[in-house]
């Protein structure tokens, strides 16, 4: 027998009818398929919840363990379906089959006969398993019932949901959450629109055009009650209002707003000269909006027009400024700058009662966060909506209050607060009052450390719109003119007490140099490998190791200085590294690499194109998490989170030139400065972000202390890194500091200043020529 043929067991015998003998003939039976364990099923899991069962249809693979524990789901079928489904196969009679002779038969049953055969191992005993779906139904817990709705009902929903969450879910930006929480809330918006459009469809909103009035005997029970509090209360339950103090009663005012905002502003437009029902009415919607969706409604019908009568009448001052400051602080931007426009009205009330703290309370804290929404952002504030404001006369009113002895302690944290973000887009009026400059300064002696963050907060960007712009790029020309000059004695003698060899002047000019040599010789030979493994060498050196250039040659008719053509595959000498990285690359080993990633990130940096260069950083940084550089670049970001930890793990690279490890020192100082500070700005005392704020805040002083040790004195960043060592240590110790601050070592404050005259030295050479 063939060996590679069938065995006996596999193989089947049918009768062969063509001739009167029975012949036996081998039939293949038919090969039984793997089951298929990528096939999708639905299983059906039974629950119970609140006494009813619940059915959860889920789907599953074929093979996983829930597909053996539950029973399949099976749709409903109509009867006619289910009674038709099952049709009896005709069976032939034993008259319709040939009866064989008894000769044939016998032959036939002999020639059948099998062999006997030796019986095989015992087969093991095996159970069975129990049915699936005969377990007792498992009990839900409320929490576990919504996890299964919300599933349900993403799984049944608009493909738009899936995709927007999955989006959510994968990105992990600030910037695209607060887009994604924005869309939710306009989501939110538009369902309860169209649930009050189905509502009021249905006749279940009134549409009656009458106005809805109180009866009188409540008026009077209002003009009786004392108190605002009482008086909201009172109305509240008059209009079978829900609890607004509650989430879940600002839900239900969601759900029928336009019909509790016309009794509202029903009552109000009738009642106009009755101080207490307009002050109530104008309390209930001060509470509704606390709520971001009734705020964005109730902006949309008017209410701050409503709440200015209130200012007029001195019963309801009180509560109009509180309705007023209540909407600024949980209002959005177009709100608070919508207030802001009442400033001159609210400094005209503070002037008109200056000896009432509580118009001086409120007010202010209303003028803080009104005009926090025009200036206290980045971008350039609406010059129009500004000059109406009139900053020269709200400063020098909120300084003057400052002095009084009833200001309170809400009132001063606010006027700080109001200060100190003017100082930015009004440098000019702050300059011009000499009063600001002087408490903002006295307030860096604050025991409070919030307050000194704020201070210096207002300090430090009094002349950010004046700053020069950081120098980016120097000319190795100019600064070999500067080193032909001979720099001042005393500044001669710092850099020689460091080593000349190691300052950053001498390694500018020696890695210039070197890189001039290699594009020579690469014009003549054409090998872009050595000569990208020379730039790599160069961008670890020093920032400046790379200058620009072109293969240039004298045209004798002209006298000009032309560009030739070299038969290389870039123009600009600073063109060559994404070509040199090619060439590294297909050496292929892992220094090469390396070198490669280095050429295209100085690329990237040379081109000004941060973002690009940090994106192809954190690509870097899969394949070698160790390569310090490529930390250091990302450092570059604005990001101040992700620079802080790129530059934090950069220095815990066991490979790191001096070079790299100064300027990721540099980068770690100014990020974990300026996370401090913000945080602590906001931050109270005994919160996470107040700890998280002032290790922020410690690791940029011991940062900066080390960079200040090693770095080169000429090293450009020195004056800025003993500027942030300075703005730090006030921020922690604050009156612990003396008036040389002195405890910050003998040195520091000599070296700020030869390290200033050491940038002026160099840059006088290009910019101050």
């Amino acid at each position: 027998m063939d060996p590679t043929s069938d065995s006996e067991d596999d193989l089947d015998y049918v009768p062969l009818e063509d001739t009167g003998d029975v012949v036996l003939q081998p039939m293949r039976k038919p090969a039984t398929k793997p089951p298929d364990s990528s096939r999708i099923v639905k299983i059906e899991k039974r629950y119970r919840f609140a006494g009813e069962d619940v059915i959860e249809v889920k789907e599953v693979p074929e093979d996983s363990e829930e597909a053996k524990k539950w029973p399949k789901w099976q749709p409903a079928l109509p009867e006619a379906i289910q009674s038709s489904s099952y049709t009896p196969v005709e069976s032939a009679g034993p008259s319709e089959l040939p009866a064989p002779s008894s000769a044939q038969a016998t032959t036939s049953a002999q020639e059948l006969k099998p062999a006997a055969k030796r019986p095989g191992p015992r087969k093991p005993k095996t159970k069975l398993a129990p049915l699936p779906g005969t377990q007792k139904a498992k009990k839900l817990t409320t929490l576990d019932k919504s996890s299964m709705d919300w599933r349900s009902h993403v799984q049944t929903g608009a493909s738009d949901l899936k995709d927007e969450l999955e989006a959510n879910r994968r990105g992990g930006g600030y910037l695209e959450r607060v887009e994604f929480l924005q869309r939710v809330e306009d989501r939110k918006v538009d369902a309860l629109d169209a649930m009050v459009e189905r509502a009021t469809r249905n006749g279940e909103v009134s549409r009656r055009s009458t106005t809805y009035t109180i009866p009188d005997s409540f008026v009077d029970d209002i003009e009786n009650a004392e108190g605002w509090n009482l008086i909201v209360t009172m109305l509240c339950e008059h209009f079978k209002l829900p609890d607004i103090t509650r989430r879940s009663g600002l839900k239900k005012v969601h759900a029928h707003f336009n019909e509790i905002y016309k009794k509202l502003n029903d009552v109000y437009t009738k009642n106009l000269g009755n101080d207490k029902i307009m002050g109530g009415i104008v309390g209930i919607w001060a509470k509704m909006f606390a709520d971001s969706i009734l705020r964005d409604r109730l902006f949309k019908e008017g209410l701050v027009s409503k709440m200015v009568p209130l200012l007029d009448m001195p019963s309801t001052r009180h509560i109009g400024l509180q309705a007023l400051s209540t909407v600024t602080h949980h209002g959005g931007i177009a709100s608070r700058q919508e207030i802001a426009k009442l400033t001159p009205k609210l400094l005209q009330l503070i002037n008109e009662f200056s000896d009432d703290a509580v118009v001086m309370e409120l007010a202010t804290v209303t003028i803080a966060h009104a005009i926090g929404a025009v200036v206290g952002q980045e971008q350039e504030p609406d010059h129009r909506l500004l000059a109406s404001i009139d900053i020269r006369s709200v400063l020098k009113l909120t300084v003057d209050n400052l002095r009084k002895p009833s200001a309170s302690h809400l009132m001063i944290n606010h006027a700080v607060g109001l200060l100190t973000s003017v100082t930015l887009h009004c440098y000019k009026e702050c300059k011009a009052m000499p009063p600001l400059i002087q408490f903002l300064t006295a307030c860096l002696r604050s025991s409070d450390l919030t307050t000194r963050c704020n201070a210096l907060g207002g300090l430090t960007r009094l002349n950010g719109l004046e700053a020069e712009p950081n120098k980016q790029f120097f000319d190795p020309r100019k600064i070999m003119d500067a080193v032909s000059r001979r720099f001042p004695d005393n500044l001669t003698d710092i850099i020689m007490d460091y080593g000349m060899d190691r300052c950053d002047t001498t390694l500018t000019l020696r890695s210039s140099a070197d890189f001039q040599r290699a594009m020579m010789k690469c014009v003549q030979d054409h090998d872009l490998y050595a000569l990208g493994k020379t730039i790599a060498q160069l961008v670890v050196r020093t920032e400046f190791s790379i200058t620009g250039g072109a293969y240039q040659t004298m045209n004798e008719q002209t006298g000009q200085w032309e560009i030739v053509n070299t038969g290389l595959p870039f123009t600009m000498w600073g063109d060559a590294l994404p070509h040199c990285a090619r060439a590294l690359r297909q050496k292929g080993t892992k220094e090469d690499l390396d070198d490669a990633e280095i050429c295209e990130l100085k690329h990237h940096v040379l081109q000004q194109n941060i973002p690009a260069a940090i994106r192809a950083g954190q690509e870097v940084l899969q394949r070698n998490p160790q390569l310090a550089y490529a930390h250091y670049v990302i450092a570059l970001g604005a990001d101040n989170t992700q620079g802080l930890k790129s530059a934090k793990k950069g220095l815990k690279c066991k490979q790191i030139t001096p070079f790299v490890r100064h300027y990721l020192l540099w980068r770690a100082v100014e990020h974990a400065g300026n996370l401090g500070l913000v945080v602590l700005q906001q931050a109270t005392e005994g919160e996470k972000d107040y700890g998280e704020g002032i290790a922020f805040l410690v690791s940029a002083c011991e940062d900066a202390k080390t960079f200040i040790s090693e770095a080169p004195p000429d090293n450009r960043h020195m004056e800025t890194v003993l500027n942030w060592y300075i703005i730090c240590s006030i921020a922690i110790r604050g009156p612990e500091l003396s008036n040389d601050m002195r405890e910050l070592g003998v040195s520091i404050l000599e070296l700020q200043g030869m390290a200033k005259d050491l940038t002026q030295t160099l840059d006088r050479t290009r910019w101050r020529r």
